[in-house]
């Protein structure tokens, strides 16, 4: 599935990386950024992979593998931002990505509105 991402660039060289709807596969831009920040989308629970692939969207457990190919690629993991969560399904995602923050030992939070991103 193709991806968009945009990793933008301050004056002060810290990068923020914000993708699109990736699904898995996002990996594949990995050698192209660098990013200090990235805000990405985990869309449904473990439970709905299935879907979440046939329909382009991350869950935890992807997003998971996801990080795992760009720590090994890159030596390091960004601050992960995630958005685009399903309200109906919000909890159970919470818990997941907790769940893969504490194993990845990684920073990875869900955004909120009115979330300010200093880099």
């Amino acid at each position: 599935m193709p991806v968009i991402a945009y990793q933008l660039t301050g004056p002060d060289g810290h990068r923020l990386l914000y993708t699109g709807d990736t699904g898995p596969g996002i990996r594949d831009i990995w050698p192209l950024v660098q990013p200090d920040v990235m805000i990405t989308e985990v869309t449904t629970t473990n439970a709905r992979e299935r879907i979440a692939r046939l329909a382009g969207h991350l869950t935890p457990a992807l997003l998971e593998a996801e990080l795992v190919a760009f720590r090994d690629l890159k030596g390091y993991l960004p601050r992960v931002v995630v958005c685009h969560v399903n309200q109906l399904g919000e909890a159970e995602v919470q818990r997941e990505l907790e769940e893969v923050a504490r194993r990845l030992q990684a920073g990875i939070e869900i955004a909120r509105e009115g979330m300010r991103i200093d880099l």
